[in-house]
């Protein structure tokens, strides 16, 4: 199937994720992991350049885009444990041998900004998800210069307008990163910066 040009599937592991390939798969394996509270759609520019080379992967992360949104309570709620062992399954079904991953996170990313941190509020939180406009344009733009276009916007918006789990799922996601996201960042910190980090590893930031 396509979507946007590019060839996407879902993949059902204990929920379904959807996921975006190109290249060829007999090349090195890049796999694309966007930031929060965007979709792997983020990377829409950069799949056709690095696909000459590699072979490359994108994927919505539960919760977001079109990968399923479970239901908070009912086997998913939106741990950071629960993302790092879910990334982890998803990578073994996708790329078991060597791969490379590119991130978004830095420092400044330990704590949420107000326009996410909105939505962990018991009250505020549950009625600013429901809104297309806060939860997508808004949380994405305000940290930066960046201006989107219309035909953009409305890729984003399109979970929030075609379902409610998508803002229940972004209420859930706020609620546990913010009790959890700075302690995340600063074992990461720890573990590349580690005398016992024994796997070679090239680490990239630009």
């Amino acid at each position: 199937m396509m979507f946007l040009g590019f060839s996407y599937t879902y993949i059902i592991l204990s929920n379904r994720w959807f996921c975006i390939e190109s290249g060829n798969a007999d090349n090195p394996t890049v796999v694309l992991i966007h930031g929060f509270p965007s979709q792997a759609y983020s990377y829409r520019k950069a799949l056709p350049i690095l696909s000459k080379d590699y072979h490359v992967i994108a994927f919505d992360w539960l919760g977001f885009g079109f990968s399923e949104k479970p239901q908070p309570k009912y086997g998913f709620d939106y741990t950071m444990e629960e993302y790092v062992l879910s990334l982890k399954s998803l990578i073994d079904e996708l790329a078991p041998n060597k791969v490379s991953l590119v991130a978004q996170i830095t420092d400044k990313h330990a704590n949420l900004p107000s326009t996410l941190s909105i939505f962990s509020n018991f009250l505020l939180g549950e009625i600013f998800s429901q809104d297309p406009l806060r939860a997508s344009d808004k949380a994405l733009t305000s940290c930066g210069p960046y201006k989107m276009k219309e035909v953009d916007a409305m890729v984003y918006r399109r979970p929030y307008l075609t379902s409610g789990s998508s803002g229940f799922a972004l209420n859930a996601i706020t609620r546990a990163m913010k009790k959890q996201l700075k302690s995340y960042v600063n074992d990461m910190r720890s573990t590349l910066m580690s005398e016992n980090w024994k796997i070679r590893t090239t680490v990239c930031w630009g």
